[in-house]
């Protein structure tokens, strides 16, 4: 028995001493502290888009709301399905329910957003410029940067893609994301970025062209991460222990490109039950050697 003096490690029954909300027990034998609770955040806005989901960013991380009570302004914050925890924001006047990035999917849903995580707002002199440029480059996202005799490969492709969006990016901070496509002549080419919102941690990839050969996708982390999230982990593996997923590249603020396949990240699912669940932790995947991606904007 885990602890004699608590009654409730003798209940078969009872998940993490009958308190699923304060941690996660991935190995079903002991309880143990959530590795990524949501701590010392203050908290800075609540947004909702076009399809009235709910986004509540607290120290600069954005996360989307599965319910909110008791007011918008100040509450607690806890973990749903995607493991336990609690965390405050502000005084503790209302609950809020939520999961980093966009929800569960089934079906032939796919997931198409990816994030980073990170908790760094660097503010950079020049965003303004650098957040004109990609709102424009943003009304093309999903087009063909190139239409021939581009890119000798696809990882050269990411190259060319994120030295055009990640020093924006950063000044901007704003997440960028795109697609390369190989193309007839047997080239690739990347595509014009979708632009995530001012301070999110999160982009969705530009809308598939289902007429085109999809290699990859790719994108930025304008913050401290640099490395794959858990939400990155979501839009890889499609949220499956096999079968269909996307390979996803990503440029991070320390000037690396490094991709991973669906392989790869599956290494780092969490199998529980019946379930098939995100890591705790952030990844790293495989470097793309000569890269030495420019994080500066002109």
């Amino acid at each position: 028995m885990q602890f004699p003096e608590n009654s409730q490690s003798a209940n078969p029954y009872s998940y993490i001493l009958n308190n699923p909300m304060s941690g996660v027990d991935p190995t079903g034998y002991i309880y143990e502290e959530l590795d990524e609770v949501i701590s010392g955040k203050t908290f800075e806005k609540l947004e909702k888009d076009e399809s009235g989901n709910l986004y509540v960013t607290a120290d600069g991380e954005t996360y989307k709301l599965t319910s909110v009570l008791n007011g918008e302004k100040n509450f607690s914050i806890s973990f749903d399905g995607n493991g336990g925890g609690t965390a405050q924001v502000g005084k503790t006047t209302g609950t809020v329910s939520l999961h980093k990035g966009n929800s569960s999917t089934s079906g032939n849903e796919s997931v198409d957003l990816a994030g980073s995580g990170g908790d760094e707002n660097p503010g950079v002199a020049n965003s303004k410029s650098a957040e004109k440029f990609l709102l424009e480059d943003g009304e093309r996202a999903g087009e063909l940067f190139c239409q021939s005799d581009c890119s000798a490969n696809e990882n050269l492709a990411h190259i060319g893609a994120a030295n055009r969006y990640l020093g924006a990016s950063i000044a901007a901070n704003r997440e960028a994301s795109w697609r390369v496509y190989e193309l007839d002549d047997g080239t690739f080419s990347f595509t014009y970025a979708n632009i995530g919102s001012k301070g999110s941690a999160y982009v969705r990839l530009p809308t598939p062209n289902e007429s085109l050969n999809l290699a990859s996708a790719g994108h930025t982390h304008w913050d401290s991460n640099g490395n794959f999230s858990p939400q990155d982990w979501r839009l890889i593996t499609q949220e499956k222990n096999r079968g269909f997923g996307i390979k996803l590249y990503l440029a991070s603020r320390d000037g690396k490109l490094q991709y991973s396949t669906p392989k790869m990240a599956r290494k780092h699912g969490i199998s529980r039950g019946a379930g098939y669940f995100p890591p705790y932790k952030n990844f790293s995947g495989k470097d793309v050697s000569g890269s030495n991606l420019s994080t500066s904007w002109k």
